[in-house]
């Protein structure tokens, strides 16, 4: 078995800056007319032959993993990576992320991919909440002072600022945004994050590198939401 990539830990510590605007608007709007939202409970191998299977230029990376949400090895490893950020307002360390703490959300059915070039990575959930859940806000709400913030990570401590932003797919409660994390005054990384529902199948999309432009967000997020609509019926 492939053990979890060096990647899956720098898209979960940088996600931290990422989350800042993830309630914060931006999102697409309503459902797509060609894609019906299903409300019932998708399996783990349903979900994992949903993911993206191919992405231009890039290959596997990781994955893909399946599993109950709470027992994947990229969902732990992203919790470590975090856990080892210091963050000047550690209330903004859960803003935008699924409650792993639920146990609706800790054994939904989900799977994971990730995908690089070795410059730029995709990663992509899948998580199939309970039917009662449909509806509901997949993430917390975001306090307005999370927009901005710091966290230490090993020597460095990173700055992020985030803004959100409009993709053009049609998930429901489509939340988009794009984050600058930097140190020393310069940009390290950039990360663009999308989540979105379709029925009770929240989808959970990071694309990380040197630079991110919402094109490229628009792009994958085309592409990830084509697929997941015609394998999920």
């Amino acid at each position: 078995m492939r053990r979890v990539p060096r990647i899956v830990a720098p898209i979960a510590i940088f996600a931290l800056g990422a989350a800042a605007a993830a309630c914060g608007g931006g999102g697409s709007g309503g459902a797509s007319p060609k894609a019906k939202p299903p409300s019932r409970v998708f399996t783990e191998k349903e979900l994992t032959a949903a993911l993206l299977d191919h992405v231009t230029g890039m290959r596997k990376a990781y994955g893909p993993e399946a599993g109950a949400y709470g027992s994947l090895k990229a969902t732990k490893a992203g919790e470590q990576a975090m856990a080892a950020a210091k963050l000047d307002k550690p209330h903004c360390r859960e803003i935008g992320h699924l409650d792993k703490d639920s146990p609706a959300v800790k054994k939904a059915p989900s799977a994971v991919v990730v995908h690089s070039s070795g410059l730029v990575s995709v990663t992509e959930a899948l998580v199939s909440l309970p039917a009662d859940q449909a509806g509901k806000p997949a993430v917390a709400a975001m306090p307005a002072d999370c927009a901005r913030y710091s966290a230490r990570v090993g020597d460095k401590t990173y700055q992020y600022a985030t803004q959100p932003v409009s993709v053009s797919a049609h998930g429901e409660a489509a939340q988009a945004f794009l984050t600058d994390a930097g140190f020393g005054g310069k940009t390290a990384m950039q990360l663009g994050a999308v989540t979105m529902r379709y029925g009770n199948v929240v989808m959970n999309l990071f694309v990380a590198g040197r630079t991110v432009a919402k094109r490229d967000l628009d792009a994958i997020v085309e592409q990830a939401y084509a697929r997941l609509t015609k394998t999920l019926k």
